[in-house]
């Protein structure tokens, strides 16, 4: 026995028709139609342009955009650049090498003068006759000169580093007099101590500005 295809009531064998709905026993039921094929629009010509004039595409939710650098949490000093850092520590590093080698190579440069090696008796090699005698007292000097015309003067002394200089300025008026005395070697006077020999060097200069220096023996 057959079932109706419209109502599905059972049709006994031999039956032209459908007792219940009348549907002949040799109808077919039309099937559904097919799907249709999902239609393709050609791509816009201003996709590309409209894409370009998107300043910020769209991220999936609970995503942001980052900035490409690191970010400066607020609070929080700002570091200075590594390379202004490194440029700091190397002009420190080389303070601290000049200071050193100033502390350890100048003193050997320029050693300094006992203040007791001035002390005596000296006479000019280019004239025996002419004597100078220093004492010290402390850090003051007294240097007297005798020439061998008869002059005789007592001068203030003054140690500025490793020369013995004539303070003529303590002297005032007089100091200035005796400037005018000393025509050979000008007005400033200094002693240098040599002592590879025992030598005094007197540097000054005469009245035409010319460097002068006379060499002093200490006398025995």
């Amino acid at each position: 026995m057959a079932a109706c295809p419209v109502c599905g009531t059972s049709v006994r064998d031999g039956a032209s028709h459908c007792t219940t709905c009348g549907t002949p026993t040799g109808y077919t039921a039309p099937q559904p139609p097919a799907a249709a094929e999902p239609v393709v629009s050609p791509p816009s010509p201003f996709e590309d342009h409209e894409r370009w004039l998107d300043p910020a595409p769209a991220l999936p939710r609970g995503e942001s955009w980052a900035p490409a650098g690191p970010v400066q949490a607020a609070g929080q000093p700002t570091r200075a650049p590594r390379s202004k850092t490194n440029l700091l520590v190397l002009l420190v590093l080389a303070a601290v090498v000049a200071a050193v080698v100033a502390v350890v190579a100048v003193p050997r440069l320029f050693p300094s003068v006992d203040p007791q090696k001035f002390v005596g008796t000296w006479s000019f090699v280019a004239n025996p006759s002419d004597t100078l005698t220093i004492t010290r007292d402390g850090k003051e000097f007294t240097l007297d000169f005798v020439g061998s015309t008869g002059t005789h003067q007592t001068l203030p002394g003054v140690l500025k580093g490793r020369e013995l200089e004539i303070d003529y300025d303590r002297m005032g008026l007089q100091g200035a007099v005796l400037k005018k005395l000393f025509t050979q070697v000008g007005d400033k006077l200094s002693f240098t101590y040599r002592g590879s020999d025992d030598r005094l060097l007197l540097t000054g200069s005469d009245p035409s500005q010319a460097s002068v220096t006379l060499v002093l023996q200490r006398s025995l």
